[in-house]
């Protein structure tokens, strides 16, 4: 590979090609007919990219060599994140995934299982290898594998909470969840890039989480308003109109709205009423709903741009700030035209 550090920087989708070949690659390695499966193959690699965008905060280069090793931990966010998507669309029933046969309908319930924790184990012995075979301080490797197992302890623990609790009724609640289960995973990745080019400054580790954390939010907001502001997208990608409350899982639409109107008996007035979704919609305009997370999302925006001016101040990669906030832009304006927003 001829390894142009700065071609990979303005152009994400370079990277992602190049992170595509090398993930066929080790799927191969892997082996079992699952590899073809559509949720694997299919994906924006959000977590991989952030990853790689916190490795390039505090490097003004990058060897070939790095690169090869970067990608490897990239390739083990992914396989971790990949495992929670087959267990999350099994939990759901869905029918589809990226407009495709979901994993648990092109298998069976039992192969998504056992496929989904040999995909955790692969994860972790990738990782390691990886991080054994660079010179890395001893510390920061077990800062890595630690923020890298909290991953796995923040996914259960908010599933567990949606599938045992009434968490799906309030807003601080649902927050939890989604910090959980979405935030903190983008969060880490950031982290875990960072770490591995010998990252160690408190400022900027107290600056990068905030700026993981508040992406991760913006992003599982927009994606918790798809089935209220765009049904037709999420019916062709998911197979069915998946409001997720329907199911007693979160969604912070609903629980905005179940707050506001202060309705307790939740079951008569959703699940089982005929009319579940007409009720939810009207009341969410009557309290103007769709106009708050409007005004929501544009305050969110502004806040991650601030911030990724503030936390740019200490990066030791002048090129940095420019084609991150690219990176950020590009992404805000891929999952605001999944919601249908126009700012």
């Amino acid at each position: 590979m001829i390894f142009d550090k700065y071609f990979f920087l303005q152009d994400q989708d370079v990277f992602k090609t190049y992170f595509n070949e090398q993930w066929d690659m080790y799927l191969d390695k892997i082996g079992f007919k699952h590899k073809q499966s559509a949720i694997l193959n299919i994906g924006s690699r959000y977590r991989p990219k952030m990853a790689f965008w916190g490795y390039s905060y505090c490097k003004s280069d990058i060897s070939s060599n790095e690169f090869s090793k970067l990608i490897n931990v990239c390739i083990s966010i992914e396989l971790l994140h990949k495992s929670t998507l087959l267990l999350d669309d099994l939990i759901d029933n869905d029918d589809l995934r990226y407009g495709k046969s979901a994993f648990h309908k092109e298998y069976n319930p039992s192969e998504t299982i056992a496929y989904s924790f040999h995909l955790v184990g692969k994860a972790y012995e990738l990782i390691n290898d990886t991080l054994i075979n660079m010179d890395i301080d001893k510390n920061l490797y077990g800062q890595i594998l630690r923020t890298y197992s909290f991953n796995v302890k923040n996914m259960t623990k908010g599933l567990l909470y949606e599938l045992t609790d009434d968490y799906y009724k309030d807003v601080h609640k649902t927050l939890d969840i989604m910090r959980l289960e979405t935030s903190e995973f983008v969060k880490n990745s950031l982290l875990i890039g960072y770490y591995l080019s010998g990252g160690t400054n408190a400022e900027v580790l107290k600056l990068l989480s905030e700026l993981g954390l508040s992406m991760g939010n913006l992003y599982q907001t927009l994606n918790d308003l798809e089935p209220f502001y765009n049904p037709d997208f999420i019916l062709s990608n998911k197979g069915n109109v998946n409001l997720d409350v329907n199911k007693y899982k979160k969604n912070i639409f609903t629980a905005k709205v179940l707050e506001n109107f202060k309705i307790e008996n939740f079951d008569s007035f959703f699940v089982n009423n005929k009319n579940n979704i007409n009720n939810l919609l009207s009341l969410a305009k009557q309290e103007n709903i769709y106009s708050f997370f409007k005004e929501d999302i544009k305050e969110q925006n502004n806040y991650i741009v601030d911030l990724i001016h503030h936390v740019s101040q200490y990066s030791l990669n002048s090129e940095w700030q420019l084609y991150f906030e690219k990176f950020y832009c590009n992404l805000f304006n891929w999952a605001i035209r999944r919601v249908g927003f126009k700012y």
